[in-house]
């Protein structure tokens, strides 16, 4: 048996700054980005390093959120730094938990430039919204990595690994699966779940999906639903 984790995860602070050397009121550029989770995250903690260096780079003065993986501590957070008399130049969030179209409408009233990146909208949010630049005027752009692929990927590299070892097959000569999920409602979770379903039935012959189980990007979670 052998196990797909598609990430792994921890939890909890608010709002750092980085890029604010002495010299920070010369800076002409200001970016605000929210992230869903907190500094220590494995993905998100990077992620913020790696702007941060950027921005330095680029003279920009970066301000970052972290929400502690709760929506509402988001929404309230996008919603106040929009409304500030200093708002910034720009705003960078993802979808998290299917409010980016909520997201967008308080950048846009504030009209506030946003930018969607790592998860963007569902099928029929997207229908309702458009593209960036044409419903809402300020939303500019998307950065949106394929989750789907990556999840046929995943899937297919681990079970090619696992059929290498006589071991890690059942007694009927398959490898049986048990999927990690993320949070059920990110569109992350929902496309990378989808590329592993895409995967297992093309090789329906060789590998089963025995179970798939939300950790809600904990690695805690995780842990204790694999014991």
């Amino acid at each position: 048996m052998i196990l797909l984790v598609f990430a792994v995860v921890i939890q909890v602070p608010s709002g750092i700054a980085c890029g604010q050397e002495p010299n920070a009121r010369e800076l002409k550029f200001h970016v605000a980005v929210f992230t869903p989770r907190d500094q220590e995250d494995a993905f998100w903690g990077p992620f913020v390093e790696f702007m941060g260096e950027v921005s330095d780079d680029l003279g920009i003065q970066l301000e970052v959120y972290f929400a502690g993986n709760s929506r509402n501590r988001m929404v309230s957070q996008i919603r106040e730094v929009c409304g500030r008399e200093d708002k910034p130049d720009a705003v960078v969030f993802q979808s998290f938990k299917r409010g980016g179209p909520r997201f967008l409408r308080i950048a846009d009233r504030r009209h506030v430039p946003a930018v969607l990146i790592n998860a963007g909208l569902q099928r029929e949010q997207s229908e309702e919204l458009g593209q960036p630049r044409t419903k809402l005027k300020y939303w500019l752009a998307e950065l949106l990595p394929n989750d789907f692929d990556a999840g046929f990927q995943l899937a297919n590299a681990l079970i090619d690994e696992a059929l290498r070892s006589p071991h890690r097959r059942a007694a009927d000569g398959k490898v049986h699966v048990i999927g990690l999920n993320g949070v059920v409602s990110d569109g992350a979770s929902i496309q990378r779940l989808a590329g592993l379903h895409d995967a297992i039935a093309k090789r329906s012959d060789e590998v089963i999906l025995d179970q798939v189980i939300a950790a809600d990007w904990s690695q805690e979670l995780a842990r204790s639903r694999c014991r």
